[in-house]
């Protein structure tokens, strides 16, 4: 999230365990966050089990410039013990 306008919008990731309802602003970024490559990384331990069905959904809220875009790079998921159906991802 970079704009030399300093325009930049709000950028969400939520996440849905089995049936519940959505745990929203997992991550919360706002705002330039600068040039540089960040990481982020979200612990599911304390909200899931091996055995059920987790979902992502990512959000973004452009800022008011038109060069405020959003892009995701290198997606990964670690640690679920078992096959990740790519075709899905």
């Amino acid at each position: 999230m970079f704009s030399q306008e300093n325009e930049m919008g709000d950028f969400y990731v939520d996440v849905k365990v089995g049936n519940a309802d959505w745990n929203e602003g997992i991550i919360e970024i706002s705002g330039d966050q600068g040039d540089a490559w960040k990481e982020k990384t979200i612990e599911l331990s304390s909200i899931t089990n091996r055995n059920q069905r987790v979902r992502f959904r990512l959000r973004g809220i452009t800022g008011d410039s038109w060069c405020s875009d959003i892009c995701i790079d290198d997606f990964e998921i670690h640690g679920t013990g078992m096959g990740i159906n790519s075709a899905r991802m």
